[in-house]
């Protein structure tokens, strides 16, 4: 079970209905990212591998530790969350 932090404004800078920061090689970054995609949830994906000032900024909210993934979305800054975790947060179509 995942942390959950309530913002009123993105505090990854993204545009999108969602933004997932994880690495390539992270099975449950690749499994939250496919669970986005099949229920339509537009999103920005940063690696944390190839985007330091995102890192700074997620180890910062965070208290110190990037963890991952993480998603931001309806709101909510998701640490590590399930997929039960994250249904209730998508927005209906």
């Amino acid at each position: 079970m995942g942390r959950k932090l309530t913002f009123t404004e993105n505090p990854l800078r993204s545009n999108e209905t969602a933004t997932v920061v994880g690495t390539s090689w992270c099975a449950a970054t690749m499994m939250v990212r496919r669970y986005l995609e099949r229920n339509g949830v537009r999103f920005a994906y940063y690696d944390l591998e190839n985007s330091p000032d995102i890192e700074s900024t997620l180890s910062w909210l965070l208290g110190g530790e990037a963890r991952h993934p993480c998603v931001f979305l309806s709101g909510t800054l998701f640490v590590e969350p399930t997929l039960e975790e994250l249904a209730p947060a998508i927005p209906s179509a």
